[in-house]
């Protein structure tokens, strides 16, 4: 069993009996600064993928993460090789690690900054970890279309469009480009009140709604009835730091992440005296992600729409 944070940093692995066989912690860039000494020397190797779940490759002591297309040096903190892309950035260093900035960016492959997904639930993961912390912050509704894109490659992948900020009850999401397959919709509900950690349109008079009672909603005004009109997914990231999914063909609601940055107004986690409702799901802390919209469409239209 793994236990993850944010940026799916890998920092323990418990067995199934529940003992600890090892524990790493982390500076932002990825560099170890404390680990269980005991469990190291008994099995120094029992989880090899650490830091965004990227393989440590301890060869020689040089400590280097495998990220697909080249290896990245947490101590320096650098790439040792160039980005393939890097003619796209001539302002940054092309061997900086996620434009110098891990603590609002995740670079996933020692590619692109990480616009390109392989799903459209990856998209939404990434949007909820950029941008639930604004909303909260700012108790407004963020809100975005994900849709379709091909990479230079010709495959097939998903990227969201740069997120409309709503007010604190209602978010239009920013649309996708004119001729765009559009798949889904992702957005936040900003800070904790009442009912804000589900979608809306999920009760009726206080009791939720069975799946095949959600999938004939017809009230576009609730999130539930929107996306049943428009006929897509819709995803939801929420005060309590879930990213949930809503499938209008089957009615069915399911809680897919529960490590995006949560309302600290909230109970803690394990506070028994409050609702369930009422308690994060984690202590990670909302912080404020700046929104480039200029560098943002750039790399949107660098995709092509069909192949």
């Amino acid at each position: 069993m793994k236990n993850r944070f944010y940026n799916s940093n890998n920092r323990a692995v418990i067995d199934e009996f529940g003992v600890v066989q090892q524990v790493t912690n982390y500076y932002p860039f990825g560099g170890v600064f404390s680990t269980n000494e005991a469990a190291y020397a008994k099995s120094p190797d029992a989880q090899p993928y650490k830091y965004n779940g990227k393989e440590l490759d301890r060869t020689h002591g040089l400590d280097w993460y495998d990220y697909g297309a080249r290896n990245y040096d947490a101590i320096v903190p650098m790439f040792t090789s160039i980005d393939p892309h890097c003619e796209k950035y001539y302002n940054v260093s092309p061997y900086v690690y996620c434009l110098n900035n891990p603590m609002k960016l995740v670079d996933r492959d020692g590619k692109d900054p990480g616009d390109f997904f392989t799903s459209p639930e990856n998209a939404a993961k990434d949007f909820g970890m950029l941008f639930n912390g604004n909303s909260i912050i700012a108790k407004l509704e963020y809100g975005s279309t994900i849709f379709v894109v091909y990479n230079e490659k010709n495959e097939m992948g998903y990227t969201y469009s740069v997120p409309a900020v709503g007010d604190a009850i209602s978010v239009q999401p920013s649309k996708a480009p004119s001729g765009a397959k559009v798949v889904a919709n992702v957005h936040s509900h900003g800070a904790y009140t009442y009912n804000s950690n589900e979608f809306s349109g999920n009760r009726d008079n206080g009791e939720i709604l069975t799946d095949d009672k959600r999938k004939v909603l017809v009230d576009e005004t609730t999130d539930i009835g929107s996306n049943n009109k428009e006929g897509v997914v819709g995803f939801l990231t929420t005060p309590n730091g879930s990213l949930q999914k809503y499938d209008p063909k089957t009615g069915k609601i399911e809680v897919l992440d529960k490590n995006l940055p949560s309302d600290p107004s909230m109970k803690n986690p394990n506070d028994d005296s409050a609702m369930p409702s009422e308690r994060r799901l984690n202590t990670i802390k909302p912080t404020k992600t700046e929104i480039r919209d200029i560098e943002w469409q750039k790399k949107i239209n660098s995709y092509k729409l069909s192949k």
